[in-house]
């Protein structure tokens, strides 16, 4: 499938005007406009749109207004204070971070505010927000009092902010919203780091690195180690225009306070060059660091050794290698492959592949070579759709054309890199009002480049993911999904997303792996299973494979698995909340009220009313019957289930009403739907936790499949077993999207 997107004006203001989230999304950076790009599955032959389209317009302040800094000098500090606001750079936070709980993406303006844009609660609707701006906040910071009015120079300095980049989320619990920190960079050298908390979202500042003395050119993170149960230190790498580069350690302790943050310069490099890093990157494992650094038309590697109790040291030091055929140098880049290689892209549009040996890093010819035929294939499709914009036959045959790349990112496995490029005839026949910056974002694949099947690849990555326990609380699932099908579903024949289904049915036919957790660990039983990954995994593939064009034999097993998944995940919810109420001890079963009877009976409705209930939650269910027949009346339950056991059939016995119609106190009667009616013909919407109905317009739905939940209870509220669910479960069980307040 050509995934691609066209179209899109304006100019740029760095040679890094894209990037990639851990969702997939892709940020462009032209003029005053942030374009977002969401992939889309659609076929080879549909005329569906591969990437959506949103647009974030920041050009909010005059050209001519500032922040005061024009009232301590004559002239304006740079030129672009009397010229439209742009965009000067963008970063993405991990996901799980945003008031819905996905990706922050935080803009720095030529008049230097900090902003943060996030997507609306309803993740398809596209529409992005803002979230919070931090302008005035990093002026505060920077004046240091409440005057508000700048003094000096380097006052303003210390205000204009000129980079910004995230760390990964901490991870001091898996199951909870965790904080990450952001590194914003500053024209008097300072590097200020604040954390981020998803449950308050406010910016705390943490700690300022001032190991620079010009403007920060660029910020790049290492991954958060933990050394105990409460100490977390990462590296940071930064660069400024001078040339100078400086890893940082930052760390801190958890027990005390996130605020307890050290910082500590550990290495400075290329202080006698005065040529600015225009890019860095790092892979990192669990014993060694390597580094890659960008400056003009030269590429430079580094590799360090980290030791048990976290000292660093030089283990190889710089390797220089020359950009070949470029005379602006790369525009982007990232290690691969186990830290084994590093890939490029040029301004030019060439693709390189250096390979380190350990004790050198050379140039991999041939597979440079095919990455670049890679990428101008792409130029040459792009052109051939152009030419037919040209009415005069013959002067299509005449024009030739040149491409430039502005910017390129990579995916979390490395297995596409999106660019962005302007194609032009080298001799432009527009007049010059006529003439525009016309930019295109595609994605090219990279399987010459690697050292295994990438297919292989993607299998290998869905077993990890379901090996992992809390892959669905500290990963991305959807931008997992469509990096890996992207692939599989790109190739001629389709034998590796067959296996990709495959395995995720064999997982999902495997015993049952519920008694991996107690009945206690609620949300473990639910989503942290690997045939619960496995099943969420099938279910959001089936979810964004529903514009692809398959065949029939794909598509009816689609279907299948879809259906299965969706019985698997209501029966494995059923059987864990009512697990947790088969081992209540006698005392606290005492002290179950009416109203938690009442919950644990819709529960065991719910169950009786799924059309295949497997025979152990049937089991399950008659247990508790058996035990509440002791306080309330459920003779008609216990035939029910004894006829599901033998498999029979019972039309003729329904199941008494447990509910009241909120309009008219008709008695309703649950369905296995998503909404009831009463008998006079109001419907309703219900909890899909606590199977109640919703009346109130002020509820909660999941962000992807719309279910509607009843709000979460105040904490001062008594506990309540429908109290005790609506809390735990910040996640939908049918989809393990978020759940967030909504209205009607």
């Amino acid at each position: 499938m050509e995934s691609k997107v066209g179209g899109l004006q304006g100019r740029h203001y760095t040679l890094q005007a894209l990037t990639v989230s851990e969702e997939s999304d892709i940020a462009v950076c032209l003029e005053s406009i942030v374009h977002i790009l969401s992939p889309q599955l659609t076929g080879i032959s549909s005329d569906g749109d591969t990437f959506t389209h949103a647009q974030i317009d920041i050009t909010l302040m005059a050209e001519s207004e500032d922040f005061g800094e024009s009232h301590l000098l004559d002239k304006p500090l740079e030129q672009y204070y009397v010229n439209t606001e742009m965009c000067r750079s963008c970063a993405w936070s991990p996901t799980f971070l945003s008031k819905a709980l996905g990706c922050i993406l935080t803009v720095i303006t030529t008049k230097h505010r900090v902003l943060h844009f996030a997507r609306g609660s309803d993740a398809r609707s596209g529409h992005w927000e803002l979230q919070s701006d931090l302008t005035m906040a990093m002026k505060s910071f920077a004046l240091g009092t409440a005057s508000g009015v700048f003094d000096n120079l380097q006052q303003i300095n210390r205000f204009h902010t000129t980079f910004a980049a995230w760390s990964t989320r901490l991870t001091l619990d898996p199951l909870e919203y965790n904080p990450a920190a952001l590194a914003l960079g500053n024209k008097a050298g300072q590097v200020i780091l604040l954390m981020y908390s998803p449950l308050s979202y406010e910016f705390l500042p943490i700690s300022t690195i001032e190991s620079h003395t010009s403007a920060i050119s660029y910020i790049q993170w290492t991954k958060w180690r933990r050394t105990d149960d409460s100490q977390f230190f990462a590296y940071l790498v930064s660069g400024s225009v001078d040339g100078k580069v400086v890893l940082t350690k930052v760390q801190f302790d958890a027990d005390l306070s996130l605020m307890s943050c050290h910082t500590t310069p550990l290495y400075t490099w290329f202080e006698e060059q005065c040529t600015r890093p225009s890019l860095v990157d790092i892979w990192e494992n669990e014993n060694n660091l390597k580094i890659m650094v960008v400056k003009q038309v030269f590429v430079y590697h580094i590799t360090l050794s980290v030791a048990s109790n976290t000292d660093i040291s030089v283990n190889r030091d710089w390797i220089t290698n020359l950009i070949p055929r470029t005379m602006v140098g790369a525009v982007g880049g990232t290690w691969l492959n186990d830290g084994q290689h590093t890939r490029l892209v040029t301004h030019e549009g060439d693709g390189l592949v250096y390979y380190d040996h350990g004790e050198s890093v050379e140039l991999m010819d041939s597979a440079s070579v095919q990455l670049t035929k890679n990428i101008r294939r792409k130029f040459a499709q792009q052109w051939h759709d152009e030419l037919d914009s040209y009415e005069d036959e013959e002067l299509r045959l005449l024009l030739d054309m040149a491409a430039v790349v502005f910017g390129a990112g990579s995916y979390g496995s490395h297995l596409y890199t999106p660019i962005l490029y302007k194609i032009s005839p080298v001799s432009d026949v527009h007049a010059v009002y006529e003439s525009k910056d016309v930019l295109t974002v595609s994605c090219i694949s990279h399987p010459e480049t690697q050292p295994v099947d990438p297919s292989s690849m993607s299998l290998d990555r869905l077993t990890s993911a379901i090996q992992n326990p809390y892959f669905l609380y500290t990963q991305s699932l959807r931008g997992m999904i469509i990096e890996h099908l992207k692939l599989l579903l790109d190739q001629e024949k389709l034998d590796h997303f067959s296996q990709w289904l495959q395995q995720l049915n064999n997982i999902s036919s495997a015993p049952d792996d519920i008694e991996t957790f107690a009945p206690e660990d609620l949300r473990q039983r639910v989503f942290c299973t690997g045939k619960s990954i496995a099943n969420q995994i099938t279910l959001s593939t089936c979810r964004i494979l529903q514009k692809f064009e398959l065949d029939m034999t794909y598509k009816q097993r689609l279907h299948d698995m879809d259906q299965n998944a969706k019985h698997f995940a209501i029966a494995r919810y059923l059987h864990t909340v009512l697990a947790s109420v088969k081992h209540l001890d006698e005392a606290a079963w005492t002290a179950l009220s009416e109203d938690d009877l009442l919950q644990v009976t819709l529960w065991c409705h719910r169950v009786i009313l799924e059309p295949f209930c497997p025979q152990e939650l049937l089991l399950l269910v008659e247990t508790v019957c058996q035990r509440l027949a002791e306080r309330t009346p459920v003779a008609t339950e216990m035939k029910k289930i004894k006829a599901g056991l033998l498999a029979q059939d019972t039309p003729s016995l329904c199941l008494p009403a447990k509910l009241a119609c909120p309009a008219c106190q008709q008695p309703v009667v649950l369905s296995a739907g998503d909404t009831v009616c009463c008998h006079t013909g109001h419907v309703w919407p219900i909890c899909q936790l606590t199977l109640r109905i919703i009346a109130s317009p002020f509820h909660q739905r999941c962000t992807q499949c719309e279910a509607r939940y009843l709000n979460r209870p105040n904490e001062l509220a008594s506990p309540s077993l429908q109290g005790q669910v609506l809390t735990l479960f910040q996640k939908c069980w049918n989809c393990a999207a978020d759940i967030l307040p909504t209205k009607f």
